[in-house]
């Protein structure tokens, strides 16, 4: 299958693939729901045991009204709205930084300490 004309004919921000595709290679786990519709977000992503919910934007376009009514409704982690590939890259990469941060052994024994 031809990725770019699959991405055209889904409507899909410019910089989707690209996102998908760098966050895979930095380790994340990517479950693209784009097709579902019904205003959810774009990608769910997963790295250290923990889920995100992102929406990919290009510029500054606008969410759909149900995407709105989606975002609105939900009641789990906030729905991330990446974008542009840029913002993608800073974002999974301070993800990373943070989850490793988390599960770090002197971090958590800080953490206990402090409680």
């Amino acid at each position: 299958m031809n990725h770019s004309s699959f991405y055209r004919r889904r409507h899909l921000d410019s910089h989707h693939k690209d996102s998908c595709d760098f966050l895979h290679q930095i380790g994340f786990s990517i479950d693209d729901t784009s097709a579902r519709g019904s205003g959810r977000q774009d990608v769910c992503v997963g790295a250290g045991g923990v889920d995100f919910r992102l929406e990919f934007k290009t510029g500054d376009g606008p969410s759909t009204p149900a995407q709105v009514k989606f975002h609105r409704e939900w009641r789990g982690r906030k729905i991330e709205i990446l974008r542009s590939l840029e913002e993608t890259k800073e974002w999974g990469l301070r993800t990373l930084h943070e989850l490793t941060r988390a599960s770090d052994p002197k971090m958590l024994a800080s953490k206990g300490a402090a409680a």
